[in-house]
């Protein structure tokens, strides 16, 4: 099993790189709100002969030793990953890959209970507010396994999409979740400085993902939304940021070229990930 600690450390050394032509940074299992056990994620992988892949649920690490044990078996190299969610104090909400991270950090673990706790709080808040609203759906349905822990709004749209609510997963997010009684639901969430911190603290490397998805700072591609983007990567780089997730699917190719040239003026590691959840 290859070694990922200190990941930055060997960057600047030389002896460890992302490998943009053969590796996906960027995957969920259904230890967050992918559909695949982490070993199903493996064989989608080894299918496309990747020789590598990050494991990056959503503020869980829960996954990652079934993965490392099912890449071993297959020859895939597994880096330990986490996707914490977090949210700027003007309300942008900006999601922080960390790699290499040491999945056994005691702090690192306390604080991912915190967050679970919260989301839980918010699911339940959130599917009563959708009883009331006269969606026919429980707690129990949203649940996709026994013994999950965590539980997010792909869950909740999965079981909506089922009863006929809505024909896709993404009509549940326009045309229910984004109704304002459901949108002012909210679960509590990382400062993006204070995600990175956690992530530096538990020895990984903090990348910004997808910056091209990030929502309420200007038209994609527009020379606002690059503005945007400087101004929160001056933020993020001041707490610790390593890293831009540039090529991602969601990014065309002007995109790319153009959040490539920042990361590099920046001297930022360019990343990239697939966002793979799954079937779903």
């Amino acid at each position: 099993m290859a070694d990922y600690t200190n990941l930055k450390q060997k960057i600047e050394r030389g002896e460890w790189a992302f490998d943009l032509a053969h590796g996906d940074y960027h995957n969920h299992t259904w230890y967050s709100d992918g559909t695949k056990s982490p070993a199903g994620v493996i064989e989608h992988a080894k299918g496309l002969g990747l020789r590598e892949i990050a494991i990056t649920d959503h503020d869980g690490i829960g996954g990652i030793r079934e993965a490392q044990e099912a890449g071993a078996r297959c020859g895939i190299d597994v880096v330990p990953g986490i996707e914490l969610s977090t949210r700027m104090e003007d309300g942008v909400g900006l999601h922080i890959l960390g790699y290499g991270i040491d999945i056994d950090d005691q702090a690192l673990n306390e604080r991912l209970a915190s967050i679970l706790e919260a989301r839980m709080d918010r699911n339940y808040r959130l599917v009563a507010a959708l009883q009331e609203g006269g969606y026919d759906i429980t707690m129990e349905e949203i649940m996709d396994r026994p013994g999950q822990t965590y539980v997010g709004k792909p869950n909740i749209a999965r079981v909506l999409v089922a009863k006929g609510y809505v024909e896709s997963k993404e009509a549940a997010f326009i045309d229910i979740f984004r109704q304002p009684q459901y949108k002012a639901i909210k679960k509590a969430r990382l400062d993006p400085a204070d995600g990175i911190r956690m992530i530096l603290a538990a020895g990984g490397l903090p990348v910004w993902a997808h910056a091209g998805k990030t929502k309420k700072i200007g038209e994609k591609g527009s020379e606002e939304f690059y503005g945007s983007v400087h101004r929160i990567l001056d933020y993020l780089t001041e707490a610790g940021l390593a890293g831009m997730e540039c090529y991602y699917p969601l990014h065309d190719e002007a995109m790319t070229k153009r959040l490539c040239g920042i990361a590099e003026e920046r001297g930022l590691i360019i990343t990239k990930g697939s966002d793979y959840h799954g079937d779903w």
